[in-house]
């Protein structure tokens, strides 16, 4: 190392020893606080990441209840058609029942 003095070497060396003795710890925790915090947030990462799947979950369940709900609905309203009509064809039956009572009292009264 032509052109560097040797005070520099004197002074620098126990200076970059002490600055490494006072700073390796201040390092140290600070990639440890590095460490446990990547830990929590990945803690916390797989806890959001259960949650949303539960969600997801949820979701699903109440759009398959509301599919079956609607099925349903679907069902009862062509039950409901059908049995409109059975009480229309009643109806006319009944009226055609009555109308011949009418026309057989009718006779037996003229």
């Amino acid at each position: 190392m032509d052109g560097i003095p040797t005070w520099v070497y004197v002074i620098g060396a126990p200076v970059g020893f002490f600055a490494f003795r006072l700073l390796w710890p201040l390092m140290k925790q600070s990639v440890d606080t590095q460490v446990v915090q990547g830990r929590t947030e990945s803690g916390l990462l797989a806890q959001v990441m259960v949650e949303r799947d539960r969600a997801l979950k949820r979701a699903d369940d109440a759009e398959d209840r509301a599919d079956a709900l609607f099925k349903e609905l679907a069902d009862v309203k062509a039950q409901l058609t059908v049995m409109a009509y059975q009480l229309e064809v009643a109806n006319a039956k009944i009226e055609a029942l009555t109308n011949q009572i009418n026309a057989m009292a009718g006779e037996r009264n003229a």
